[in-house]
């Protein structure tokens, strides 16, 4: 390993030119106090923001590579992207890369790189730098960025940073590739392969959660194999590989620019931080006119432009309107893609706009298109209304007091709920469940999303107020507005701060269930009823989060909230709530990467007291293997449950029962193969799963039962063995349990049905378990028609990562035979 390491510095050290040739020192003043040396390069790069390298006081082992004048260069194109820099060699010196660093930095980045800033070679000792840096620079410049009179704040965008890497330094890249904070890495004639460097492996490749893109310099570049190995292995992020072998191991850093590598390098940057969506044709669509001698594959991306229709639905309940205009985003998936159901995202445009806002003044497709692309967003349907035509208002009106001051008979809201919802669900494949649906708007439309949230919190699984007008307000531009006075009415006879102020514990509940954001700027007239809306929602307990940054009322604010609503809302989409009679059972899907033909699903269903979060361990797995997998909350089923119910009403059968529903609902749904649907459970969900399968032997293609804890029923009769003795509460590890439960307990034969089940079964249990009998498990494997039993030595009643692990690979193969 030393040997590898050593040779791939050598390789490294050759780019390290004498720099005198290309740099100089700028004897002009120090361009801020904070700076304590700086250096010209290539005067300053041929971007329109000349840039200089340099040492900062409160980081004087990096050198920072910025535009001169980092302020003008923030006003002039917002924020701007960060890229994080690893030498080759792992070394403590940029000195070889940073022609191509200065120019970076002069198309409007800031770079910081690991080392100190250097003159020229040999000026002073140079060493190797840890992985660990790169988090340290990274932690340095985003803290620098909120830090009021630093150079730097308010002109980074922590939500665009990229880190980059040389050879070894490729390998520390990869070391730090778990950090939420990097969007996108570039592995530079570098690559894991079977090797360990740099605190990074192969394992390291699990940990990237965003587009990657590898460059390697043709088969006489050291990194060549592995670089290819690890993009035959990534399947789960978007991954380009460009391979220009005229370069071989040292690429063309050291040119001005950094030549054929510093073009690619930037034209990648550009795509992923700052939306230049026409690069995507570089790394996609094969366009190399500008590239002579590359090759360039990638996979795993989403490259279909959607579009965004202009258009109408029918209306009834808006009066004197047979028609109503409405725009829709449809992502590039959509035609090709006929099974596939789309979550959908409503946004609410401000007042006296108009449903073409979003896509004329905030450029929505092409933001959609660029989130789904880089891997930022799964696919979804946004649907616009129309809000100000004939009447500017988003609810019902009048009341008595508005219809006083002249407001005409508008019954928006209800428009909305019983017209547009429904007609979109109907004529678009979208999804019907309200974690499949959010709402978000700005200004007039920010209101209208939370009052709709506080009505109709069954509705949405998210609401993002964007700068919403809460409340009336003395304006200036209503004062002459002779519909102003009752508009004003309808609004505060909406007042959601009021309402949730004097909620219900019932409502509260229901709100509770809605994931909530505030996003205002600090100088928008809106500004203290949105924190007055908090507020109240704190004193109810409802979680919401909220965002005030530097801004007004106006569009420079909205786009960025809007890119953070689309991105929230994807987040929530994971989530899927499916109704069992009047019980509503909350859960998450994960979803392997749509092939166009109905996958197999596999059900979780958790144990006693615990959760959703059961399931997250088999998602990875069973994703790969192509199944879809959904993991709930069992109304009642644990003190943190987000379903219906509490712990006074668990019940086995009421779970038997809930599975039963989520199998029924899933055989509906077009991009699921209902021949191939598995039930997983862990524990208490184990004989929960494997009673449902009894149950619907037809349905259930096979079971797997993990720990399973068939001794339920014998252990609570065993402690009461006279019903006199039941008590109306138990406490079972701090949870509250019903009288109930224990009754129906009586008289189950866990044994007896599962000679019903034919298909498969697999029971994975620890030798050690505590809990659950070795015995039953033996039992249930000679009374199954079709079984096995896996034990794990040692694994008591829950597996610790190794033991989950074996327990993976044993369900991996168990359901790869089934194939």
């Amino acid at each position: 390993m030393k040997k590898i390491f050593e040779h791939l510095f050598a390789i490294s050290c050759i780019l390290l030119l004498p720099s005198g040739m290309m740099a100089q020192t700028d004897a002009t003043p120090l361009i801020s106090k904070q700076v304590v040396k700086q250096k010209v390069i290539d005067e300053g790069g041929t971007g329109f923001l000349k840039a200089v390298a340099v040492k900062d006081a409160g980081l004087p082992d990096f050198v920072i590579y910025r535009p001169k004048d980092i302020n003008f260069a923030s006003v002039l194109n917002g924020k701007l992207p960060l890229l994080m820099f690893c030498n080759g060699g792992c070394s403590d010196s940029s000195l070889g890369y940073e022609r191509m660093l200065i120019e970076i930095a002069s198309q409007g980045y800031v770079v910081v790189a690991l080392g100190e800033l250097q003159e020229e070679r040999g000026d002073r000792p140079e060493g190797h730098t840890p992985s660990s840096d790169l988090k340290r620079g990274l932690d340095w410049i985003l803290e620098q960025s909120e830090i009021k009179g630093s150079d730097y704040y308010q002109n980074i965008d922590p939500e665009r940073v990229a880190a980059a890497g040389h050879s070894c330094g490729g390998a520390q890249v990869m070391a730090n590739a778990a950090d939420p904070r990097i969007k996108t890495c570039l592995m530079l004639n570098s690559g894991m392969g079977d090797m360990e460097m740099a605190d990074a492996d192969v394992e390291s490749l699990k940990m990237l959660h965003g587009p990657i893109l590898y460059i390697t310099g043709g088969p006489s570049d050291v990194a060549y194999p592995n670089a290819g190995l690890d993009y035959q292995r990534i399947s789960h992020v978007p991954v380009a590989y460009a391979d220009h072998p005229a370069s071989g191991h040292g690429g063309t850093y050291g040119e001005q620019g950094g030549g054929e590598y510093g073009r690619i390098i930037l034209d990648w940057l550009d795509w992923q931080l700052k939306g230049k969506k026409e690069n995507a044709r570089i790394f996609l669509g094969g366009d190399l006119k500008n590239y002579d001698g590359w090759s360039i594959k990638a996979k795993n991306f989403k490259h279909r432009p959607g579009r965004t229709l202009m258009t109408k639905m029918p209306c009834k309940l808006l009066s004197g309107i047979t028609e109503r205009d409405y725009a829709i985003y449809l992502p590039g998936s959509y035609e090709e893609e006929p099974l596939h159901q789309y979550p959908v995202l409503y946004l609410m445009h401000g007042g006296g706009g108009s449903h073409t806002d979003w896509e004329r003044a905030n450029r929505l497709s092409h933001v959609a298109d660029s989130l789904i692309d880089c891997g930022a967003i799964d696919d979804m349907i946004i649907v616009c209304p129309e809000g100000n035509q004939q009447n500017m208002i988003y609810f019902n009106s009048p009341t008595e007091k508005s219809a006083s001051l002249g407001a005409p008979d508008w019954k928006y809201e209800d428009y909305l709920f019983e017209e547009l919802i429904p007609y979109i669900e109907q004529n678009y494949r979208a999804r019907t469940d309200r974690g499949g649906r959010a709402v978000a708007g700005f200004s007039m439309g920010g209101g209208a999303a939370t009052v709709y949230g506080v009505h109709r919190p069954d509705m949405f699984c998210m609401v993002y107020d964007i700068s919403g007008y809460q409340r009336a307000q003395p304006l200036e531009f209503l004062k002459f507005d002779p519909s102003g006075p009752w508009r004003q009415q309808i609004v505060d006879d909406n007042n959601p701060i009021i309402r949730i102020s004097q909620g219900t514990a019932d409502e509260v509940k229901a709100w509770k269930q809605v994931d909530w954001k505030v996003a205002v700027g600090d100088k928008d007239f809106t500004l203290d009823a949105n924190m007055d809306l908090v507020q109240a929602m704190h004193a109810k307990g409802i979680p919401v989060a909220m965002h005030v940054d530097d801004g007004d009322h106006n569009m420079e604010w909205v786009t960025p909230a809007m890119i953070d609503a689309i991105k929230r809302a994807d987040r929530n989409f994971e989530s899927l709530w499916i109704k069992n009679g009047d019980r509503n059972i909350f859960g998450i899907i994960s979803k392997p990467r749509y092939t166009g033909e109905r996958q197999p699903i596999a059900i979780v269903s958790h144990g006693f007291n615990a959760n959703y979060h059961t399931g997250r361990p088999y998602f990875e797995t069973l994703n790969a293997l192509g199944y879809q997998v959904y993991t709930f909350d069992f109304p009642g089923g644990s003190i943190s449950s987000r379903s219906d119910n509490n712990t006074m009403n668990m019940s086995v059968l009421d779970e038997v029962n809930d599975v039963k529903a989520i199998v029924r609902f899933f055989q509906q749904q077009p991009d699921v193969d209902p021949s191939r649907i598995v039930l997983i459970g862990e524990s208490q969900g184990g004989l929960v799963s494997s009673l449902a399968a009894a149950d619907m032997p037809s349905d259930i293609r096979a079971a797997i039962l993990v720990f399973p804890a068939f001794c339920i029923p014998a252990d609570w009769n065993k402690r009461y063995p006279d019903v006199a003795q039941i008590p109306d509460t138990t406490k079972m590890w701090n949870v509250s349990l019903g009288r109930s439960f224990f009754m129906e307990l009586r008289d189950l034969d866990v044994f007896k049905p599962m000679k019903k089940f034919k298909n498969p079964v697999l029971i994975v249990q620890g030798d050690k378990d505590p809990v659950v009998k070795m015995a039953d498990s033996e039992r249930a494997l000679k009374t199954y028609r079709n079984a096995r039993l896996h034990v794990i030595p040692g694994a008591g009643h829950g597996f610790n990562a190794v033991e989950m692990k074996e327990s993976l690979e044993q369900i991996k193969a168990f359901l790869e035979e089934m194939k």
